[in-house]
């Protein structure tokens, strides 16, 4: 006779998977959606303002 707990026992842990793969693609989600906002706020900056970009119009020299 099979112990009454191991159904139980193996639902709980097909529930806890189901939990930890739901946490895990989430995370993947906000991970893309933090990426995306970082990108467009990239893309706003006037280009003077990214890194390693030449401005516009040169300094005036006194």
């Amino acid at each position: 006779m099979a112990n009454p707990y191991d159904r139980l026992l193996t639902d709980l842990l097909n529930v806890l998977d189901a939990v930890d793969q739901a946490c895990a693609h989430w995370q993947a989600v906000e991970a893309e959606m933090a990426e995306a906002a970082a990108s467009e706020s990239v893309a706003k900056l006037p280009q003077a303002d990214l890194p390693g970009a030449s401005p516009a119009t040169p300094p005036a020299l006194n």
